[in-house]
């Protein structure tokens, strides 16, 4: 009995579970604070103890159990942001006349960026692996690193 308590302990812990399209499972403990990155067509996951790559195509879903993890749903109107491939971003549900600014962080004018009605590509292809500011209309900027 006294194996079974700290497995259910275990249980009942906040986790971010990564499932694989062959039906396999990796747990990371929230408390652990894992980070999650996109590298080109991997997910990288890293913790202060482990470091795990997984191939995109290979990841079926990735999800969080336990209580709340404070992630909210991100409403319809919201801007929902895809990297598509190493040198590019996709920033989907755009207002018709928001400008779009790409910068370094010297503030020099960077990448170039190709917009349809609510949909925007940009393009750091050719630009130098460092960080990037992405200002969307007046409000809201995102940092994206080049790597």
């Amino acid at each position: 009995m006294t194996l079974l308590l700290p497995l259910c302990t275990l249980a009942a812990q906040k986790t971010l579970v990564v499932e694989l399209t062959t039906g396999q499972t990796a747990s990371y403990l929230l408390q652990e604070k894992p980070v999650l990155t996109m590298k080109g067509t991997q997910l990288h996951i890293a913790t202060a103890t482990i470091q795990t790559d997984y191939e995109r195509g290979e990841v079926k879903q990735f999800f969080f159990t336990g209580e709340s993890t404070d992630v909210r749903e991100v409403p319809k109107e919201a801007l929902q942001f895809k990297q598509t491939d190493t040198d590019h971003l996709e920033i989907c549900g755009l207002l018709k006349n928001a400008d779009i600014t790409v910068c370094d962080l010297s503030g020099r004018k960077s990448g170039s960026v190709t917009r349809t009605e609510n949909t925007a590509v940009v393009s750091l292809r050719g630009c130098h692996n460092c960080i990037y500011l992405v200002k969307v209309g007046k409000s809201q900027t995102i940092k994206i690193v080049k790597k």
